[in-house]
Order: C-alpha cells, then structure tokens, then sequence
C-alpha cells in the first residue's frame, strides 16, 4: 500500500501541476485554448514531465551508486630464478702457476706476463712473445697417452704438439679434480651407486672430431684411475660440438639438464689449450693475428687447463662438507665483431652482469672483486673497465680488477675458466662475491658470479 501511494502520488502531482499551470495561463492571457493546446498541455506534457523526471532520478541513483567492486588482477608471479650450480673444487695449469694461490699471487704482483720464448721465432728471425708453461712439456706423459690410444684400438688421432702439450695439462687439471670427486659418500659402499660424472671438455678451435673424441676417453681413464667407477663416466654433449662454445653456454645446458629431469648433477667441466707450437706462430703471422712490435694488438700465443668441478646442492654435501660457493652464469652475442667496431660498446657485458645479479638475488654493493679473461687489447680492457666502473664504483680498478688473459696469452676458453678459477678462491677468501667476465672473444660475451650461499647469494 505504502509502495503504490508513493507513485501514485508524485504523479498526480505533476498532472495536477501541469493542468493547473496551463488553466491559469490561459485565464491569465486571455485565451481559449485550441485543441491541439489542450491535447499538448493535458495529455502530452505530464507524461513528458514524469518520464523526465524518472531520467534524472535514474541518473542520480547511478551516480551515487558505488561501484562495483572489481576484484584486483592477481599480480604474475615472478619468474623462478635459475637454480645455481655448486662449485666443488677447482684447479689449473697456467704458465704462472700450477695451483690458484701461485697464479694469484703472480698477478697480484704483476708478474704473470708473457715473455720472450726461447724456441719459436716469428718471420724476422726473432723471438715470440709467449705464455709457455714448463707443466706441459712431459714426454713421458705423451708416450702414456700413445700407449693408451693403442692398447685400446683408438684409430691415431693424429694430434699436434700443440695439442699434445694441451693434454698433458688438461690430464693433470682431470685428475686432480676426479681425485677430489672420488671423496663421494657413494664410492667404496657396495649397496650405494654414485651419480653419473659427467666430463665436459672445452676444446678450443681445430681440434677434429676424431681428436676431441680420443682425447675424451683419455679424459675417463684417467677419472677411473683415480676412483670413479668406469660405468658411471659419460662424455658431454660438447664432445661432439662442430665448433667451440663458450663456457657459459656449457653451465647453462648443465642447469637446464638438471631442471629438466631432476637427476643428480656432477661434472666435471675444463677447458685445456695450447699454441705453444710452429703451427700457430706461422698460422697467425699469415693472418696478421701475431703479436708482435708492429702489431700490438696481435694475439700472445699461451696455454693452459682449468676445471671446475660443479654438482647440484645435494651431491655437492655428499663430497665435502667445506662451505659452499655458487655460480650464476649467463652468455650473449654481439651482433658485429669487437675486433673490427670502430668504438668500444659495453652495454652487452653490462646487461649480462645484470642478468646473474639478479639471478642471484644479490647487489652490485656487495661484490669485492672482478675477474676477467682480458688481455692487452687496448679495446678490450676499455670495455672491461668501462663496465666496472658504472656497474662497480666501489671497487678500485687498479687492485680489484683482475686481467687472466695477460698472464695466460689466448688459448680458447683457458683464461675464462681460470677466471672463474681464481675467481672462485677471492670469493672464498673475502666471503663475498666475485664477478667474472668474458670479452676476449670477437662475438662472445660472458658473466658468471660466484659466492657464498648466504646471504648474499641464497
């Protein structure tokens, strides 16, 4: 009832209004209303006032009407961070040092540069600047790698001296390593079956197939000889690579393999190198790639061997119980080569140094020291410390910023995975992070950080 009186009475109001206001307006006037006047006032002009007037009311309630909630988008969550790889062990052979500590205090002391070679001559007859290594000269230790070859029918691979001497580093590196991952909880338990170990060998460019897989095997009888069981050794997929990659690359299909089917992770990754020979001296001389006093910018023949030994978390626990430091790595192209750019551009090794940053959860604050595969190069040591000094304003150039490269002469991926080496040893003695770079390449650019699992880094 109440309802039906309050419609009903607010319209005949308005009839009442509008025939009331048009009476008086014609007695006012004067005037007989027409019948189109009547039909308009009386029986067009209420309607016409109430449906406006139901207009407005509608269009003020909407108005004051509170919108309607809308539930919030639900923010994506972050992207997962790449799980790190565990950093186990570590060793090289360098011309400065067949341990870490020898090489970093050779370059503290700026005493790892390269140095007249008492053997190889350039075209005039006089002597190249090399890094030689007196490690890799060991007859005996080539005629064991022969012997091997072919008491196990391997077709002769053929190789160089160069690559001979390569070996002999590379072994050494192997088995010092293997040696270290043969402290797994596994080995000597006769119910327990140790993860697969697998050895990643990057070779640096002219090594054939046939080589890269001979030397492999030699690689795995000397992880079985110290303790590894045969059955559980496998070759990487970069054994069969038609062209080297970078270091970096190899870390990343590591971490991608591990998240993939979750399986333990235990490698053993290195890279060993030489042009300690004839063949490189006469091959870079002919390309204008030497080194020399009319070409400063030239290539230093040197060699090497570096290794790290990597695992996941929970393989790494079962092998030492020493504290634990973590990679983070990350690779790039340039578009055009270094070698030929007419100004220096370092946004590529800036971006990749942000990329592990945050990766690794961690600030730019807080990392003590660079380490580099730089050499002389005058346009990459500029990209080097022009990264350094927007990314790290903290760190003093002349100290805290190391170049391997000049110490180690190029050698494929040697001076990168020294780096990463030395690199590791600051990190465990500052207890902070270290940052590693690669730009001695004309197109790869690396990044790679290393440093306690906490807090920094976790």
């Amino acid at each position: 009832m109440r309802g039906w009186l309050g419609r009903t009475l607010p319209a005949a109001a308005v009839v009442g209004l509008c025939w009331g206001g048009a009476i008086w307006y014609w007695r006012a006037t004067n005037r007989a209303p027409s019948t189109s006047d009547l039909v308009s006032f009386l029986l067009v002009l209420p309607p016409l006032v109430l449906l406006a007037l139901w207009l407005g009311r509608k269009l003020i309630s909407l108005q004051a009407a509170p919108a309607m909630a809308v539930p919030a988008a639900q923010p994506a969550p972050p992207p997962a961070r790449p799980v790190p790889l565990t950093v186990v062990a570590t060793a090289l052979r360098t011309p400065h040092g067949s341990a870490v500590e020898e090489l970093a205090k050779a370059l503290a002391a700026n005493g790892a540069g390269p140095d007249l070679d008492p053997d190889l001559t350039d075209d005039n007859g006089f002597p190249v600047i090399t890094a030689r290594s007196d490690d890799a000269a060991d007859p005996a230790m080539q005629e064991a790698i022969a012997a091997w070859l072919e008491l196990k029918a391997v077709p002769d691979p053929d190789f160089s001296d160069e690559q001979l001497r390569a070996l002999v580093l590379g072994g050494a590196v192997v088995a010092e390593l293997s040696a270290r991952a043969a402290g797994h909880t596994a080995i000597g338990e006769p119910s327990a079956q140790p993860p697969m170990l697998q050895i990643v060998p990057l070779w640096q460019g002219g090594w054939r197939l046939e080589q890269r897989l001979a030397a492999g095997m030699w690689f795995g009888q000397v992880v079985g000889m110290n303790g590894w069981p045969p059955a559980r050794i496998v070759l990487g997929a970069e054994q069969a690579a038609e062209t080297a990659g970078a270091p970096s690359a190899a870390l990343a299909r590591l971490v991608r393999q591990h998240a993939l089917d979750n399986s333990p992770l235990l490698a053993l990754v290195l890279a060993c190198g030489s042009h300690i020979g004839e063949g490189s001296v006469r091959a870079w001389s002919d390309s204008a790639a030497l080194f020399c006093a009319s070409r400063p910018q030239g290539l230093v023949p040197g060699e090497g061997a570096a290794g790290l030994l990597l695992a996941d978390a929970g393989q790494a626990r079962l092998i030492t119980d020493e504290p634990l430091l973590l990679l983070h790595s990350a690779d790039g192209r340039r578009d055009d080569s270094a070698d030929g750019a007419r100004r220096v551009d370092a946004k590529l090794l800036r971006a990749l140094a942000g990329k592990v940053m945050a990766d690794a959860g961690a600030e730019f604050s807080t990392v003590a020291m660079v380490v580099a595969d730089t050499g002389h190069r005058n346009s990459r040591v500029t990209e080097l410390m022009d990264t350094a000094r927007h990314a790290l304003p903290q760190l003093d150039q002349s100290e805290d910023v190391i170049r391997v490269a000049a110490g180690c002469g190029s050698c494929g991926a040697v001076p990168f995975m020294s780096a990463l080496v030395l690199a590791h040893h600051h990190a465990g003695a500052l207890a902070a992070p270290v940052l590693c770079f690669s730009n001695e390449d004309p197109h790869h650019r690396s990044a790679a950080l290393i440093g306690p699992a906490a807090p920094a880094l976790s």
